[in-house]
């Protein structure tokens, strides 16, 4: 009789409290507008900062609110995001299941390795271009150490 008691009463507990929760939720519910989001869902969704923000969500908002150009989106654009994955989706799915593989497990590989190319190629050039300019003061340093100091006097 205890325990059945004890189970009631957590029961009850949880229940007033869900029922407080939804109804805070409703409550203080702050609406947003629509084309933020709408906004987002066009950005490539990396939130990298490379547009100036501190995520797509405060770029879209910036975009919507104070607009903001629209191009400043670096991974984003035709190659990266959910333009090419629409259309390579499908093609992927029609290609796994006529080749007998499964589309589960062998198509959504292909669309994120479309997603994430662009991004990859970014973080590439800029290893190569910190690579080229630590290899070019080393050059530098290198040529300054041999150089021989000379002394010339003025009479």
């Amino acid at each position: 009789m205890n325990i059945a008691l004890a189970v009631i009463l957590c029961t009850v507990i949880g229940a007033v409290g869900a029922a407080i929760l939804v109804a805070a939720a409703k409550f203080m519910a702050v609406e947003e507008d629509p084309r933020i989001a709408e906004v987002t869902s066009c950005l490539a969704g990396a939130n990298c900062g490379g547009c100036g923000y501190a995520g797509c969500a405060d770029y879209a908002k910036a975009v919507v609110m104070d607009g903001v150009p629209v191009n400043l989106c670096a991974p984003g654009g035709a190659a990266s995001g959910p333009l090419p994955a629409t259309f390579l989706l499908p093609f992927a799915m029609g290609a796994c299941s006529a080749l007998g593989g499964s589309i589960m497990t062998d198509a959504f590989g292909t669309v994120a390795m479309v997603a994430m190319t662009p991004l990859v190629t970014i973080q590439a050039m800029g290893l190569y271009s910190q690579l080229r300019h630590k290899l070019a003061r080393r050059r530098l340093l290198y040529h300054m150490e041999r150089v021989e100091d000379t002394v010339v006097y003025f009479d």
